[in-house]
């Protein structure tokens, strides 16, 4: 199960405080904190194993998702997502090739999102499909590519084959922390898209494009983990990683604001959309039903996006609004998916 807060920056600069993360593995819940209190910037090293915050990890129970809705849509002509990550289990371990069990480790997955009359974004299906969600803009992931493991770029719902950067190329290891991130550049009918890692440009091309990413009246912007299918957005079980800082801006950023953000603590980049580094969490060891969710919406209800006070249900402690997604409609165990408005 996995909960979210959400922060929305405009140049602040960002205190040393106490860092938290996001980590897909086994049940908890939590709630960010005011913009002042974050942490933007990791160390390119993984000297961060302190006991004091060993309570403190963003966790998911059987899968993990975060959904940050922006209605209306910002502008998507140009921009920049990065984030922090690890990874937590080895590429054997992604199932390549076992189409029941394969596994996808996103780092973003932009969409833009249908609209009903009064231009209100409809989202809170329990099932994501592709067809309500308006389509991919752009995405970026750790994933099956050609039977092997790759980084995977996806522009207006088509793979990138010039992006890809398959995973023995990328010499990541297991428990070790990267900087990730992709920025692109739309104009006319030409896009130009470029992958880095640790503040280095990997990759970058140029193509032409007749998607036409302005027309958007509201985008959803994705973190986490996800099994695709050509017609749901479905999840998988299992630890496959740790995101912490999540940053998207409306401009592309230089190679060396990538690299100075990729390297020591920074502070948070002009033209800051989103950032959020996930902090102050609570550990609950729990699961969700159906039944249990829907217990608590009409016992209780949810709070409001951005409050911080909890709502206590049977099975554990809820922030912010929540979506049950995955299983059947018996299933024993199901997984929590959050909408955040920054």
């Amino acid at each position: 199960m996995i909960m979210t807060g959400k922060n929305r920056l405009s140049g602040h600069p960002m205190g040393l405080t106490s860092h938290f993360t996001l980590l897909f593995m086994a049940f908890a819940v939590f709630v960010a904190e005011s913009p002042n209190t974050l942490l933007a910037g990791r160390r390119k090293d993984d000297q961060r194993n302190r006991k004091d915050h060993d309570d403190k990890t963003l966790q998911s129970h059987y899968c993990g998702e975060i959904c940050y809705r922006f209605s209306p849509a910002p502008p998507v002509t140009t921009g920049t997502l990065q984030a922090w990550f690890k990874l937590t289990i080895s590429p054997a371990d992604f199932n390549i090739g076992e189409r029941s069990g394969r596994r996808m480790f996103v780092f973003f997955h932009l969409s833009k999102m249908d609209s009903d009359s009064k231009g209100k974004s409809r989202s809170k299906s329990k099932r994501l499909s592709t067809k309500k969600l308006g389509g991919t803009i752009l995405s970026l992931k750790l994933c099956e590519y050609r039977g092997s493991l790759a980084l995977k770029t996806v522009w207006n719902d088509e793979i990138v084959p010039k992006l890809n950067i398959p995973y023995d190329q990328l010499g990541w290891k297991v428990g070790q922390w990267y900087h990730v991130a992709l920025s692109w550049v739309h104009s006319s009918r030409r896009v130009t898209l470029k992958v880095y890692v640790n503040g280095v440009c990997l990759k970058s091309y140029e193509m032409d494009t007749s998607f036409s990413v302005s027309k958007a009246n509201a985008l959803l912007l994705r973190v986490g983990k996800v099994e695709g299918s050509s017609k749901t957005m479905q999840f998988d079980s299992g630890s496959l990683g740790i995101i912490d800082v999540v940053c998207w801006t409306s401009r592309v950023l230089s190679d060396k604001e990538l690299k100075q953000f990729g390297t020591v603590p920074a502070q948070c980049p002009p033209s800051t959309i989103l950032m959020d580094t996930f902090n102050k969490v609570q550990i609950r060891k729990k699961s969700w039903t159906k039944s249990s969710l829907r217990n608590l919406k009409t016992r209780s209800g949810l709070p409001e996006n951005g409050e911080t006070k909890p709502v206590c249900g049977p099975r554990g402690t809820i922030y912010g609004p929540a979506v049950l997604v995955g299983g059947s409609e018996d299933a024993k165990k199901g997984a929590l998916q959050l909408y955040v408005d920054p």
